[in-house]
């Protein structure tokens, strides 16, 4: 089931010039020896995949239990670790070349970012200031004086990796915000703070006004890119049918966290399809698009009555007259 729903998710979809590779969590409760230990997720103790996700849509994992997957031997001068090695499984099997792939702290390196580059895809992400090739040079140490650090805030170090052939222009920055926040980049081609708008409460006027503040455009980039695994575990998460049932089988938990990612990637598929249908059809009505709930109960009419969506579809086809 798991590797047709890895096939079937990369049949239907193209991915975009984004997305963002993160964990996704399946709580589990009983015993087994490829359950994980996972204290910093409130999903609780369970298995783990990285998963390769744009715009909440899984389109790609690998489980962490078990040994890494075999790459080719091109790779072999990195000495990547097994983490690195999925990310760098999930970045050969997208369609597109230069893809821009957001990673948090966990993966980003120079080393992945190498073997990214083999692989014709681009980095971006924070990283860990050390063992991850961050030029000392770069680095801000922690401020344990809160004025001092206060005073710290925006501080901006940068630096171009030139003439490296298996990294080109690989980009390292570190921004003091509350804390020195590293980063690495291939994808960024400048380091600079952009204006960004929110809306705030203004105690005075006792209404919300609108305020600016600065970000780094490298900052800016990744949040904005980062969230999509997020989004699939959101939306996943919204109507899961298992929140009240404590699981003592791992093949159960499985089986309904793959129902869960395929529902949650047909409904995104659904919206998209809906979407184009709207930019096309400018004189002829469409019908309401559903909500997510609404989806999810005709997949389940679906999955009950199959004859009487066949019966359906057969009789669209032939209102609109096609073969």
């Amino acid at each position: 089931m798991i590797d047709e729903l890895n096939h079937r998710a990369r049949k239907y979809w193209i991915p975009g010039k984004w997305v963002a590779i993160d964990e996704q969590t399946i709580g589990f409760k009983g015993q087994s020896r490829m359950k994980l230990r996972i204290s910093y997720k409130r999903e609780g103790d369970g298995f783990q995949c990285d998963a390769l996700c744009d715009t909440g849509y899984t389109y790609s994992f690998f489980f962490r239990h078990g040994s890494a997957p075999k790459l080719e031997t091109e790779y072999d001068h990195l000495e990547l670790l097994d983490t690195a090695k999925r990310v760098v499984w999930l970045a050969e099997r997208l369609p597109n070349v230069w893809t821009r792939i957001y990673m948090d702290n966990l993966y980003n390196s120079q080393k992945l970012f190498s073997a990214l580059f083999i692989a014709k895809s681009l980095g971006h992400g924070v990283a860990r200031p050390t063992g991850r090739g961050i030029p000392d040079g770069i680095k801000q140490a922690v401020e344990s004086n809160a004025k001092k650090a206060e005073e710290l805030k925006g501080r901006t170090t940068a630096a171009w990796l030139v003439h490296a052939k298996d990294c080109p222009d690989l980009l390292a920055v570190c921004v003091y915000d509350n804390k020195p926040v590293h980063l690495l980049s291939m994808v960024a081609e400048s380091v600079e703070w952009v204006l960004k708008k929110k809306k705030v409460y203004h105690r005075a006027t006792n209404s919300m006004q609108m305020m600016g503040h600065l970000r780094l455009n490298v900052i800016d980039d990744y949040n904005g890119h980062m969230n999509q695994t997020d989004i699939a575990d959101q939306l996943r998460g919204q109507y899961r049918p298992d929140v009240w049932m404590r699981h003592r089988k791992w093949w159960w938990s499985i089986f309904i966290w793959g129902l869960g990612v395929a529902a949650t990637n047909g409904y995104r598929i659904y919206v998209e399809m809906w979407q184009e249908e709207k930019k096309k059809r400018t004189t002829v009505d469409l019908p309401p698009k559903w909500t997510h709930a609404e989806f999810l109960e005709q997949l389940v009419y679906d999955l009950i009555f199959p004859h009487q969506t066949i019966l359906h579809w057969e009789s669209l086809r032939n209102k609109n007259g096609d073969d």
